[in-house]
């Protein structure tokens, strides 16, 4: 599988996702995200939010064995993003996972009514406790990440935003500044 190396990390090019809702039992869930990894998509996405936490706890279960060998990144939901309420989040999908650290731990959407300072004084605090270890964004506007990257001194990974075939809306303006400010986007 072809890498892709930010810092310290070799991500490949495609990555899983454990999200909401499937015609699939758990276990077949779980088999097919294992088998991902055998193919070399050791990167897996997940959020708090998908199934209510289920979707964490699947993926705690698929990589029980080979923790080392898998890059998990999750998602804090916008309503979870009060300081307390991020260190409370943390610890239950740290919980659901099966994990002692998380490799990338983003805000899943921008919540306007909750200050980004506070939120990310929150991240900052289980960065440094060695809870996670990237901080990543989701579904932010360039605008928005630039404000984030600027409240919080140019440390911020990652943006993972929607891009397909019919939104390709992050070529104009997300793409390039990412290429010239070497961070990855996940879509």
């Amino acid at each position: 599988m072809k890498t892709l190396k930010f810092d310290d990390f070799h991500i490949p090019v495609i990555s899983q996702g454990v999200g909401g809702g499937s015609n699939y039992s758990d276990s077949e869930r779980i088999k097919s995200i294992e088998y991902g990894i055998d193919l070399g998509m050791n990167f897996i996405d997940t959020a708090e939010a998908y199934e209510n936490g289920h979707s964490e706890k699947l993926l705690g279960k698929a990589i029980q064995g080979k923790r080392e060998a898998v890059y998990v990144a999750t998602k804090v939901s916008p309503e979870n993003m009060r300081y307390t309420q991020v260190l409370k989040a943390i610890d239950q999908s740290l919980r659901r996972l099966k994990t002692d650290y998380i490799d990338l731990y983003q805000i899943h959407w921008p919540n306007p009514a909750i200050p980004l300072d506070e939120t990310l004084k929150a991240f900052e605090e289980i960065k440094n406790s060695g809870k996670i270890k990237k901080i990543g964004l989701s579904n932010f506007s360039l605008v928005d990440f630039i404000k984030a990257q600027e409240i919080f001194g140019g440390k911020i990974f990652s943006n993972q935003v929607e891009y397909n075939i019919s939104d390709r809306s992050i070529e104009v303006d997300l793409i390039p500044y990412s290429k010239n400010n070497h961070f990855p986007i996940f879509a």
